[in-house]
């Protein structure tokens, strides 16, 4: 068995025996088991016998050798589990191979800095994006999140915690003023429309003066961002550059959806920069997608220049 499954049986084992004892559901079990592992062991309303079984459970914990990527994949099924109990849109989860994608140009963009980089992730949910950026940067990091659900709130410090990152959120609107500056801003984005305006076009402008000078933000978009109604007024409102824009392999969603891509850019206005455009080919086809991550490379070497 690979330490990934083991973490997550010993886990679950616990959180089943609490919610066969305190009738709790899936998702707060999870939450109180990784506080337990965290901090000290509640206690309350658990026999003497409940409480030994969870504590020899905890003290195998130490023994199984893994890393913190290896925590986030074992986290990230528990944390379906628990979605899945207490019937949470999945859709919250970004997919992991848009985590390493977003994880490899961010790494890529800050290789090797000597500064602690601050990411902010705008809609941070459950901290799969943002810890999976963390576990592959070779540099230090700053991580925080906005959220507006104080469920997620809860299991996405727990699930960062436990994976040894640290991070600060802040349980608010995510169109709420936002004040510190950042050299990383991602957000994986409810592509809502409400009362005629479209989320994306408010979340961008909203954090854009939060990005440095030479930071970059990285969206995760649906493919008909540049064809909304509102489109124009963004356009006028936006004072930033758009760097580049990275189309996603379409079968990463189901056949009739639109299909996402990055939005990469930037908060300086420049006046002579083309935007890179590009499709990114499925990595099932190697040669192509490696061909890829050379011309991301290529690209983000210009950018750095700039």
């Amino acid at each position: 068995m690979n330490v990934v499954d083991q973490f997550y049986d010993l886990i679950d084992e616990c959180c089943m025996k609490l919610n066969e004892k305190l009738h709790l559901n899936y998702f707060d079990c999870l939450v109180r088991v990784a506080n337990d592992i965290l901090y000290e062991v509640n206690d309350s309303k658990l026999e003497e016998d409940d409480l030994k079984f969870l504590e020899e459970k905890y003290d195998q914990l130490p023994n199984i050798k893994i890393t913190n990527e290896e925590v986030r994949l074992a986290m990230q099924l528990l944390i379906i589990k628990a979605m899945k109990h207490i019937n949470m849109n999945l859709e919250i989860m970004t997919p992991d191979y848009i985590n390493y994608i977003i994880g490899y140009l961010v790494n890529s963009y800050y290789k090797g800095t000597k500064k602690k980089v601050s990411i902010l992730d705008v809609e941070v949910g459950t901290g799969n994006l943002i810890n999976t950026i963390s576990n592959f940067s070779e540099f230090e990091t700053n991580l925080i999140g906005v959220e507006n659900n104080q469920l997620l709130i809860d299991i996405c410090k727990a699930n960062t915690e436990l994976q040894n990152n640290e991070i600060t959120l802040y349980f608010q609107d995510v169109l709420t003023t936002f004040l510190e500056e950042v050299d990383v801003i991602v957000g994986d984005l409810d592509c809502d429309t409400k009362e005629n305006k479209y989320y994306p076009y408010e979340i961008i402008l909203n954090y854009l003066p939060n990005l440095n000078k030479d930071g970059i933000f990285i969206y995760l978009i649906e493919n008909d961002f540049f064809t909304k109604e509102q489109i124009n007024n963004f356009k006028k409102d936006f004072q930033g550059t758009f760097l580049g824009l990275i189309v996603l392999p379409q079968n990463l969603f189901n056949k009739d959806h639109i299909g996402k891509s990055l939005l990469i850019g930037t908060s300086k206005k420049l006046t002579s920069f083309e935007m890179m455009i590009m499709q990114l080919s499925d990595i099932n086809n190697k040669d192509k997608f490696y061909k890829d991550l050379e011309e991301i490379q290529n690209w983000i070497k210009k950018i750095k220049e700039i």
